[in-house]
């Protein structure tokens, strides 16, 4: 809401002294707040000078002659005149094409007494409320220095008033309730306050120019009056709400400040500042979070309070919320930690594997790369590099850039050397790449035997006492490490879950270790009866080897239980 009584010096300066006329021009502009935190500013109707419907002249005549509650145009304005013994011609109130003129204010020495007063005011449609304080502004340039001193003695003022009774005047009231602060050059900000202890009716705005009392007193040759807004606030607000002053949502790098301040505004149930209440301000206690220059703000006078954040050194996107005693939705900001530069790569997935020659690598080659906290780094390059002769391997591309997740990725397939060597992932900035251990080799007489866990049977739902392991030997009858066996449960009816340490699932690709076994748990399902687990060396022709299952409901005691064997859950 903003006022819409708001004058402006556009035209000559007006006078009052004893031998001259008084004319007092203002001319109209938009109008806004006088303090941004106040929300309830109060509507001046018909203060637009620039509206036709607004023209008109009142006052004037024979002396002698009054012009009380006077109207012009169609607006709500007033012009009221006092003179001296009747003898003083009332003054002439005019408003035309963006100005508002008085005129014919003078002030004669009638039996050596001077006294002259005009003024013009609206009655609004709003009434004062109990509680509450109206603050009356306008800016006053008096074309000279000024002070408190003058007001109850010079030539300008405002005033507030409820039935045509002045309640609050800049000229009567105490010190307290009126400020005069320097702007610049010879202009002012005039306020009055008024506390309203009782629903008065109506209330009356005025702007008067009225020298009263004015034997020896200075004059003031230059008056404007500009700025004009009236606002009403509650004496003891109570918090209504607490929102955000900008929810935008921010972004700031790991461990750096975000760029602007977590700022709430705490206002009543009628949109005015409550000030002097504490806000507490929470950030997530784990995972992407902020640290904050303080938990708590107390709001100021504008019912705003606010802190500063630094993005903690966990990336990703969070809530801070800030809330208020007697206020159940809290104040919301949407923050995200961003990672870092890169800093590190490592080899996530596909080192230490071996394939037979011309023939793709079971397991792709990932490299993760992290800031220097460990946070996935999305959008770098990565650059992947084979030996370009002897034992080697062709690659699906040699530039990928990382995931969400950090990860990037290439296909592998072995040359037609047989050899080890190592594929390389680096990146721009990072001193040490990720490094690939990779065999190409021939799959001669290779192959697979089972190692424990056949013929065993599990309690439905229950974990089988020994791992399914298989053990991958080459023609001599050494073992084979980086040889990928695939192992696969039925997908219906009596089956398991089968677990290597780190996934599950029903079918699982796990590579042989250095003894060359690879090895799962597994896990019955819910359905009682006889299966098979398969165990396959991917890429060999050597045939499967199979573990016979049995999910039995209600099994206390497991049968096939191998005190040799050892199982990979504790």
């Amino acid at each position: 809401m903003s006022a819409l009584s708001v004058f402006d010096a556009r035209r000559p300066r007006p006078r009052c002294t004893r031998d001259r006329l008084l004319r007092l021009l203002l001319a109209i502009t938009t109008a806004g707040f006088l303090h941004a935190a106040a929300a309830a500013t109060i509507a001046v109707p018909n203060g637009d000078f620039s509206d036709p419907g607004n023209f008109g002249s009142i006052g004037g005549g024979v002396i002698g002659g009054a012009a009380d509650d006077v109207p012009i145009g169609s607006g709500p304005w007033l012009g009221s005149y006092a003179g001296v013994l009747g003898l003083l011609a009332p003054p002439t109130l005019t408003i035309g094409d963006g100005a508002a003129e008085i005129s014919g204010l003078a002030a004669a020495n009638i039996l050596g007494i001077f006294d002259n007063g005009g003024s013009f005011s609206q009655t609004l449609s709003q009434s004062f409320e109990t509680g509450k304080r109206y603050t009356l502004s306008a800016t006053v340039d008096a074309g000279g220095s000024i002070g408190l001193g003058l007001l109850g003695s010079g030539n300008f003022g405002l005033a507030l008033g409820s039935g045509g009774v002045r309640l609050a005047s800049t000229a009567t009231a105490p010190p307290s309730l009126i400020h005069l602060q320097p702007i610049g050059g010879t202009t002012y900000q005039l306020t009055l306050m008024y506390d309203a202890s009782a629903d008065n009716g109506p209330i009356d705005v005025e702007l008067f120019c009225e020298p009263q009392q004015l034997i020896g007193a200075e004059l003031l040759p230059h008056v404007t009056f500009g700025a004009v807004t009236l606002d009403g606030t509650a004496i003891n607000p109570v918090s209504g709400s607490i929102v955000a002053v900008d929810p935008s949502p921010q972004s700031a790098t790991v461990g750096e400040p975000f760029p602007n301040a977590l700022a709430v505004r705490v206002t009543d149930v009628d949109g005015d500042p409550v000030p002097g209440v504490t806000v507490t301000f929470s950030t997530p206690a784990d995972g992407a979070s902020a640290v904050l220059s303080s938990q708590t703000a107390v709001t100021g006078d504008d019912g705003g309070a606010s802190v500063t954040a630094t993005a903690s050194t966990v990336a990703g996107s969070y809530v801070v919320s800030a809330t208020v005693d007697g206020v159940d939705t809290p104040a919301t900001f949407n923050l995200t930690n961003l990672a870092g530069p890169p800093a590190s790569t490592v080899a996530a997935q596909g080192d230490g594997q071996s394939a037979p020659i011309d023939t793709p690598f079971p397991v792709p080659l990932v490299v993760a790369v992290a800031d220097a906290y460990g946070n996935a780094v999305e959008g770098v390059e990565v650059t992947f590099a084979a030996p370009p002769d002897g034992a080697s391997a062709t690659l699906s591309a040699t530039s990928v850039a990382t995931d969400a997740n950090g990860l990037a990725q290439v296909q592998a397939t072995a040359n037609d050397i047989v050899g080890s060597y190592e594929i390389t992932a680096s990146v721009d900035g990072v001193g040490t790449p990720a490094t690939f251990a990779l065999t190409n080799r021939v799959d001669e007489g290779t192959t697979i035997a089972s190692g424990s866990g056949n013929h065993q049977s599990a309690s439905t739902g229950g974990t089988f006492a020994c791992a399914l392991r298989v053990v991958v030997d080459d023609a001599d009858g050494m073992p084979l490490a980086g040889y990928a066996v695939d192992f696969v449960a039925p997908d219906s009816g009596p089956s398991a879950m089968l677990y290597d340490g780190v996934t599950s699932g029903e079918s699982l690709r796990v590579l042989t270790g250095a003894d060359g076994a690879a090895t799962v748990n597994a896990i019955a399902n819910d359905i009682a009866g006889d299966y098979e687990v398969t165990a396959t060396l991917v890429d060999s022709s050597a045939p499967a080897v199979v573990f016979n299952l049995a999910n039995i409901e209600g099994l206390i005691f497991r049968s096939g239980f191998d005190e040799a064997c050892t199982s990979l859950l504790p």
